[in-house]
């Protein structure tokens, strides 16, 4: 049993207000995959490498996936879960894009869940993983953003700080531990903008704060060496950079999983595995991307190992570039497996 269609779509459009690494843009491109068989089962997946971030382009994920021979995949009979199994597959495909390996795997994952009738979360991790669901955290540029997440119960923020606004931002950070108490968490992200002197000094003025972690606030390798920071540290993009795993798992409490940047959900999955087993903590988050991605990414958040974090797939200004779709696994405060056959994800319109 495998698909016998594929079919590329192209999908894209404005977006307003992206920050941290996609500051800047005013739009998001994406392929979106659909794997198909004679009987009218149709899978969904999606590739969105953001610009100026992502290790591989729409360019070369299109080149990938056109190229993609379906004769070479082996025949999915088998009714276990598929946990990280599909990579070789994935290699004999091709599939080295970390966008287009991605959008594939979901594709693919999409179309076999409907087949068994089981979500993806259940196909990665067993039936365990189709009633778990964990907290969202919110991403915040102001006190009345927080509020707003707090009145829905979100109980994680996020905030990005930058050298070129790093007065206003602490001063943010400070306003919403002052409102919220210690009843939050606190998370910060430099995105590796930092230079070392200025990192350290961001961190120790950050002590006080009790941040939940501070992501990146030195790129790779720069932040291996950062073993005397006086708060918890967290690895984000530079988990990408061949190397940097296990590297970072001296100096990083917290790993924050990507599919579209580390190749989709078998290697996040894999990573998951890895870090549970040194005692590190997990959670998923997104590239601003649609919601074919971010619904997989919220299938993928059902199944991760041991400590996990609240996940930073709450809505975001990234998906006004689609057309306007229902993500079931989507809450208020949690993310959760849409507990339905593969995605669970109304077709996304276009040709």
């Amino acid at each position: 049993m495998r698909p016998e269609l594929l079919q590329i779509v192209r999908h894209g459009g404005a977006v307003p207000g992206l920050v941290g690494a996609a500051a800047g843009q005013t739009r998001r491109d994406a392929l979106l995959v659909r794997l198909g068989d004679a009987g009218g089962c149709t899978g969904q997946g999606e590739a969105s490498p953001l610009p100026g971030y992502s290790p591989d382009t729409l360019a070369e994920c299109a080149a990938q996936l056109q190229a993609v021979n379906l004769g070479l995949l082996p025949s999915l009979d088998d009714n276990g879960p598929i946990g990280a199994g599909l990579a070789p597959a994935l290699d004999d495909l091709g599939l080295t894009a970390p966008a287009a390996r991605f959008a594939f795997e979901t594709a693919l994952l999409d179309w076999l869940g409907q087949r068994r009738g089981q979500s993806v979360a259940v196909l990665l991790g067993g039936a365990a993983a189709a009633s778990r669901r964990v907290p969202l955290s919110a991403l915040v540029a102001d006190l009345a953003a927080a509020h707003a997440a707090h009145a829905r119960g979100i109980r994680a923020f996020k905030l990005k700080v930058s050298p070129a606004t790093l007065a206003a931002d602490l001063r943010l950070a400070q306003s919403l531990r002052e409102a919220f108490g210690t009843a939050v968490a606190l998370r910060l992200d430099g995105n590796g903008r930092f230079a070392p002197t200025a990192a350290h000094e961001l961190l120790r003025r950050l002590a006080p704060l009790a941040p939940e972690f501070v992501e990146e606030p030195l790129a790779w390798p720069a932040l291996a060496a950062l073993s005397d920071s006086p708060v918890p540290l967290a690895a984000d993009e530079s988990l990408a950079v061949a190397g940097a795993w296990p590297a970072l798992a001296g100096v990083c409490r917290v790993l924050v999983l990507k599919p579209t940047l580390l190749g989709g959900l078998g290697a996040c999955l894999a990573l998951a595995r890895d870090a549970a087993a040194r005692g590190l903590a997990t959670l998923v988050t997104h590239t601003f991307d649609g919601p074919v991605a971010l619904a997989a990414a919220g299938e993928l958040a059902a199944v991760l190992p041991g400590d996990v974090r609240a996940c930073g797939l709450d809505r975001h200004s990234g998906l006004q570039a689609w057309p306007a779709l229902g993500v079931p696994q989507l809450h208020d405060d949690a993310v959760a497996s849409a507990n339905r056959p593969g995605l669970g994800l109304a077709p996304v319109p276009g040709r």
